[in-house]
């Protein structure tokens, strides 16, 4: 079995740990590739940011899927675990619509 790591981190707190995917939170002192604010949700085994979001004012996370043609809008969620599944289900319902999986 692969063991996924994480990006080189250089001061970003990690949110979410999972054993694929991870939630970073960039901030301007401390981006996370082109990222200067919000979170960005990492698939560890295509190196890759597949999400992005951030923590609302009414304490809820939200955010879209990264780099679609159109946008996928994640339903909010109120934890960071939350939001990984609902990340990870609007990914799965993307590529079912772009690739017919």
């Amino acid at each position: 079995m692969t063991k996924y790591k994480l990006p080189p981190l250089d001061g970003q707190r990690v949110l979410y740990k999972g054993r694929r995917y991870f939630a970073i939170e960039a901030t301007e002192q401390c981006p996370f590739q082109e990222f200067n604010k919000g979170i960005v949700l990492w698939d560890a085994e295509y190196e890759c940011t597949f999400a992005v979001g951030e923590l609302n004012e009414d304490g809820y996370y939200e955010g879209d899927l990264y780099d679609t043609y159109t946008r996928f809008f994640i339903a909010r969620a109120k934890t960071i675990r939350e939001y990984m599944k609902n990340a990870l289900e609007c990914r799965e319902r993307f590529l079912k619509i772009v690739c017919g999986d």
